[in-house]
């Protein structure tokens, strides 16, 4: 018999600082910024707008592939001790 009561593969959670959040974009909208975007760059670094050129944009994994799992026998311990805190004797 299996005692596993919850079980977590692989888990993982990204924050991506300075990026703005855009909307869902088209498949042609995607394949145009493939193409235009390094035109776009290069022009801002030959008009000396640096910043727009090079954005901060910084990717932090709070969790990066996180697996783990409860027994029952964890489970219940913990569920009863947490009764136990809450239920004055």
């Amino acid at each position: 018999m299996n005692d596993t009561v919850i079980r977590v593969e692989q888990l993982s959670k990204k924050f991506q600082i300075g990026r703005r959040q855009e909307g869902y974009k088209t498949l042609r909208d995607t394949i145009t910024d493939a193409f235009v975007g390094p035109f776009r760059k290069a022009g801002n670094l030959l008009r000396g707008q640096a910043g727009a050129a090079s954005r901060l944009e910084e990717t932090i994994w709070a969790l990066n592939d996180v697996s783990f799992e409860f027994s029952v026998a964890r489970f219940w311990v913990s569920s009863v001790a947490t009764v136990r805190e809450r239920v004055p004797c």
